[in-house]
């Protein structure tokens, strides 16, 4: 992991220690920062299982010529596309309209070591794309 990365989950920790801390049974917070670690680390081995199972079950084709909608999932507080369709729903964001972007010749994926970040269709023939701050993120490729 980067050195980011390792703050990231350093914050997420003392967070939750914290408020194990406030419960009513007032642990010390060596034994609530230890509690905090194996419950960060469970909870992100339990959403990368459900993931994975629930993935192995469907796969969907993609028509480029409609819009595009993701569903993203939160692991460790950065959030992964976990889904890609071109029926949208409740939890979907628009990642690709192709009336924004009619001539979407390139496919910008961003990634790191655990999974896709995001998305983005680009037109060769116009201006560079814009990115946003978390685009510029150490640990992360396009």
């Amino acid at each position: 992991m980067t050195s980011y990365d390792l703050e990231r989950e350093k914050r997420m920790t003392q967070l939750l220690a914290t408020k194990v801390g406030n419960t009513r049974h007032h642990l010390p917070h060596e034994l609530c920062l230890m509690i905090s670690e194996l419950v960060v680390r469970e909870h992100t081995i339990a959403t990368i299982q459900v993931l994975y199972n629930a993935r192995r079950q469907s796969f969907n084709n993609l028509d480029i010529s409609r819009t595009i909608w993701a569903q993203y999932v939160d692991i460790r507080g950065f959030k992964y596309v976990y889904e890609l369709s071109n029926t949208g729903g409740r939890c979907f964001c628009k990642v690709y309209d192709p009336e924004v972007t009619p001539d979407a010749g390139v496919l910008y994926i961003l990634e790191n070591h655990l999974g896709i970040r995001d998305l983005l269709f680009h037109n060769p023939g116009s201006k560079r794309a814009s990115l946003s701050p978390e685009h510029h993120e150490s640990g992360l490729w396009w």
